[in-house]
């Protein structure tokens, strides 16, 4: 049994975690950018509205809110973790 677990755990080196980092930093971006975009989509959408699709917003305002609140969750998970080890 310790066999296991000493062949599942690594040994980090210098360049293993600046290759972490910067994939995590990546990852970070653009976590950030589908945030962004997707609230910049909505300010979009809103100009040209009639009752239908006015209806068809709020029905999906919710999924795009509880999307959007993933994707910060995601992103703040993120920071802790790079925080953490950086």
């Amino acid at each position: 049994m310790k066999k296991n677990q000493k062949q599942s755990q690594q040994v980090e080196t210098y360049d293993s975690l600046v290759a972490k980092k910067n994939e995590l930093e990546t990852e970070m971006e653009q976590l950030q950018n589908k945030i962004k975009s997707s609230s910049k989509s909505k300010k979009q959408e809103k100009e040209d509205e009639d009752d239908l699709d006015a209806f068809m917003e709020t029905v999906s305002k919710s999924l795009d809110n509880e999307s959007i609140s993933k994707l910060e969750d995601q992103y703040h998970e993120m920071e802790k973790v790079f925080f953490f080890f950086f």
